[in-house]
């Protein structure tokens, strides 16, 4: 199936709901079957990330490092071998700079402390708008 990309260059800027000029980034989404993986795609495609896919955690850690990728949404739940909180934990101890945000079903007090254990960035919960997970992102 083909997919377009948008692919901007590193020093292209767009500009956020609010106005602010954010620079564009590379992110690894690694969200199996959560019912907005795709919602979330396509919204940060159109404000200018180069936005791919991992099918497995495996996969999510090589894209990181290969594309260089700033950011890496994860699913809580298990793409294959590993849950998004081991794929998360390995990942900072591969690529450290690299800012992690875990979405899951749990309850938002468990998941901010698995998070924080694992040394993610955020949890959010995965019913959260693609615009909601923008926001944490940017903020």
């Amino acid at each position: 199936m083909y997919q377009q990309t948008i692919r901007p260059t590193r020093k292209q800027h767009r500009r956020d709901e609010d106005g602010t000029r954010r620079l564009a980034g590379r992110m690894v989404l690694c969200l199996g079957q959560l019912a907005n993986a795709a919602v979330i795609e396509r919204y940060f495609q159109e404000r200018g990330w180069r936005v791919h896919l991992a099918e497995s955690g495996i996969q999510a850690r090589q894209l990181v490092r290969e594309q260089r990728a700033s950011v890496a949404l994860l699913a809580e739940e298990a793409t294959d071998q590993e849950s998004g909180w081991l794929t998360c934990w390995k990942l900072l101890h591969e690529s450290p700079k690299t800012r992690v945000v875990v979405l899951g079903s749990s309850h938002a007090e468990r998941g901010a402390r698995r998070a924080e254990i694992v040394g993610a960035e955020r949890y959010l919960h995965e019913s959260e708008s693609a615009a909601t997970v923008y926001r944490a992102l940017m903020a």
